[in-house]
């Protein structure tokens, strides 16, 4: 949702949260394609004027930033954004951190004011596909995709692409096969100790639990659904790969919106 709209939504969130502030400090576990920039900026509008105005309130992770430092620190990707991680829950000025991390403990470490982590799960088939198209032949080379779907849903990356909600939610050490039974259970347990968890099919529900825990309550808008004709053109054969591709996710997915109910 844009326009006039948009932004009479965003004031009237702003209005409630300097009558009931957030209480507590948010982490949000944002998993990649599950609603993007949109759902962040809800969350952070929730938090009020208060915390929005103070720079040191918030610690936003950028991809490009969190890529460039692994880079030159010879990092890889979840080891850079581990240890930006830790270095934003460890400010004690922080009352939101958020971004594309992976599960950490450091979210769950003994602090005078402690962090309350959030996440939000999509359906692992049309994550996998929403991932494939928007990095079809894409202008970032690290995440370009150039395989017809046909091709790349027997790659590897399709098998990785697949589960990777798993993946998050799985420690780095002892690493856990997120294909596996264990990582998958190891996941969802990890997701049982966050404070609220929804699902995009499902936001009317995740902003309620939202607003039951921290107060204001999120404006999420509408959702983004341009991608939709291109999956309705995906071969029906492919489509039960993808499934069959997906099924460990899918055992997360349900736990998720389980939850939620």
């Amino acid at each position: 949702m844009n326009g006039p709209g948009r932004y009479g939504a965003d004031l009237s969130v702003a209005v409630r949260s300097l009558r009931r502030p957030v209480t507590g400090r948010v982490f949000f576990l944002h998993l990649p394609k599950a609603g993007g920039t949109s759902i962040m900026r809800a969350l952070r509008l929730a938090m009020g004027p208060r915390h929005l105005l103070r720079p040191t309130a918030q610690f936003l992770l950028s991809v490009t930033a969190s890529d460039a430092m692994a880079a030159q620190a010879g990092l890889t990707r979840r080891q850079a954004r581990d240890v930006l991680l830790q270095y934003a829950l460890a400010d004690a000025r922080a009352r939101f951190v958020g971004g594309h991390f992976w599960f950490h403990e450091a979210i769950f470490d003994p602090r005078d004011e402690p962090w309350h982590p959030v996440t939000l799960l999509r359906d692992p088939v049309d994550l996998f596909f929403s991932n494939y198209f928007y990095n079809l032949d894409s202008e970032r080379k690290t995440q370009r995709i150039t395989q017809p779907l046909e091709e790349f849903v027997e790659s590897e990356r399709a098998s990785v692409l697949a589960v990777d909600q798993v993946r998050r939610l799985v420690p780095a050490e002892p690493s856990t096969d997120p294909r596996s039974d264990a990582g998958v259970d190891q996941a969802i347990a990890n997701l049982g100790r966050f404070a609220v968890v929804g699902v995009l099919e499902d936001l009317e529900r995740f902003g309620d639990a939202y607003a039951a825990r921290f107060g204001p309550r999120p404006s999420f808008g509408q959702r983004n659904t341009g991608e939709v004709r291109r999956r309705a053109a995906v071969p029906d054969a492919v489509r039960r790969r993808v499934v069959e591709l997906c099924e460990p996710s899918r055992r997360l997915y349900e736990a998720a919106r389980d939850r939620s109910r």
